[in-house]
């Protein structure tokens, strides 16, 4: 118990050092889902259970899309009176960080009490570490109830073999994030900020740039969360499955921000696709018509909600829309049974990379305005085109991520039996191993105390330290 109170200070006292408004919401929602989820559980009447549900929704989703809804409100006001709000007004207020997270967290774990698949937590404390868990507050992973809770309730276990080998990830985390990630964002900033001024292709080598600082920085964080929690003997689960790699969009979100994607997949795309189901049978379509107008409408719906979780902007809406309508796209293409098509893997690959890395520009720039902007310079059609820069950096950060895909393909048992071999090799010289974990997948990582292994971790550092940009980036995905 003692042990859990002590979580609990670290994370609150982590949340209030972000900033004092992140504690006061962990408090609050702590406190109404606690009590709402504990209510669920007692109710006898189905109706009271889906009356507490329906409360637990509207809290939750109110607050998510507060900043959201008045943010695009406030900017359509803007364009018809052509006059800005103060920018200290209310309507610019937004939301702490991490808080998005932390709503998804506790409103997956209530629906989990109201369909039976999980139990409410016995004391607040407890619930309350759950959510402002401060390995994974910021960013993520966002962790279920049912993967979590257990293992705070087991209690926090700080071994040697945890440390060494949290550190080792960790230490890949913080690699990625500002070796290649901060790097990249040296490239992929002045690009966006004026695309006008470059040709072509150099618009495009920011683009590029932009793609991977937004996977190296995100998938940084996670390594970095899912080190430090394993130093506290807590496993996170996974965020990332080299999605780069992903032969179609699909795929793409069943690699890229894995739980956000298993979260909307299980709590918003089912639930609208059987209601959906429901309603297609009434149109008398053919059984294939029915299941790809009900797909449709739950794929773009599903991705809508997943533009406006990320924040308040009509890229992020156009963005959601661009992926909703490419997955309906897809399962209409893909056909089915024995008319099924199928495209080689490679060109699958390169057509899902291509999409994925043009959808990111509504996502980074601004407003509508300056995505418009973009894609004509892309296009050669910018007004300017002063300067003709080829960033050094961009090849030197592409081979350093394709090494770490590579190193990752031999971790994970996939790969040609040449590259097992060879990466047994190479890991054995450098005191490295695999750690192989159930819900977080593999890393290598320093798994025991070694000379080499500690050389390499060191080298790492020394190595960021030296290389790294002088300016560190806030991480990319801590804005949402």
């Amino acid at each position: 118990m003692k042990a859990e109170r002590a979580l609990l200070f670290a994370s609150l006292a982590f949340c209030a050092w972000l900033d004092t408004r992140a504690l006061l919401l962990v408090l609050f929602v702590a406190t109404s889902d606690f009590l709402i989820s504990g209510r669920i559980a007692s109710a006898a009447r189905a109706q009271v259970r889906a009356r507490l549900l329906g409360a637990s929704v509207i809290i939750d989703v109110g607050l998510l899309l507060a900043w959201p809804a008045a943010r695009l409100s406030t900017d359509l006001v803007e364009r018809l009176r052509d006059t800005p709000f103060p920018a200290t007004g209310p309507l610019k207020a937004v939301l702490p960080a991490g808080a998005s997270f932390l709503i998804l967290r506790s409103l997956g774990f209530v629906i989990d009490v109201y369909r039976g698949n999980a139990a409410p937590c016995a004391t607040w404390t407890r619930y309350a570490s759950f959510l402002s868990f401060f390995p994974a507050f910021l960013a993520g992973p966002i962790s279920r109830g049912n993967q979590l809770l257990p293992q705070l309730e087991r209690g926090i276990a700080l071994k040697w073999s945890g440390f060494v080998e949290g550190t080792s990830i960790f230490v890949q985390g913080l690699a990625k994030k500002m070796l290649i990630a901060d790097r990249l964002a040296t490239i992929a900033d002045p690009v966006f900020a004026a695309p006008a001024l470059y040709p072509p292709w150099t618009v495009a080598a920011g683009l590029l740039a932009y793609s991977f600082q937004i996977y190296c920085d995100f998938a940084g964080y996670t390594d970095m969360a899912v080190g430090v929690a394993r130093v506290l003997g807590v496993e996170l689960p996974r965020n990332f499955e080299m999605p780069y790699l992903a032969k179609d969009i699909g795929e793409f979100w069943r690699r890229w921000h894995i739980t956000l994607s298993a979260w909307l997949r299980d709590y918003v795309f089912l639930p609208v696709a059987y209601a959906g189901s429901r309603q297609v049978d009434k149109l008398g379509l053919s059984r294939r018509q029915g299941e790809l107008l009900n797909y449709t409408a739950a794929s773009v719906l599903t991705m809508l909600v997943a533009g406006a979780w990320h924040g308040a902007g009509w890229g992020f809406v156009l963005w959601g829309g661009a992926h909703g309508c490419a997955l309906a796209a897809h399962k209409v293409w893909q056909g089915a049974g024995r008319h099924r098509r199928r495209m080689p893997a490679w060109l699958g690959g390169v057509l899902t990379f291509v999409f994925v890395s043009l959808s990111w520009v509504p996502f980074r720039t601004a407003s509508l305005a300056d995505a418009g902007g973009f894609y004509a310079s892309l296009l050669g059609l910018g007004a300017g085109r002063t300067y003709a820069w080829f960033p050094s950096w961009l090849p030197i950060c592409v081979g350093a991520i394709a090494l770490g895909h590579l190193a990752t393909l031999w971790a994970s048992g996939h790969g040609p039996d040449a590259l097992k071999a060879a990466g047994d090799r190479l890991a054995s010289l450098l005191g490295l191993s695999v750690a192989q974990r159930p819900s977080a997948g593999a890393y290598l990582a320093v798994t025991r105390a070694t000379v080499p292994g500690a050389y390499f971790v060191t080298l790492v550092l020394l190595s960021i330290f030296l290389f790294a940009p002088s300016k560190v980036g806030p991480f990319v995905y801590a804005a949402f």
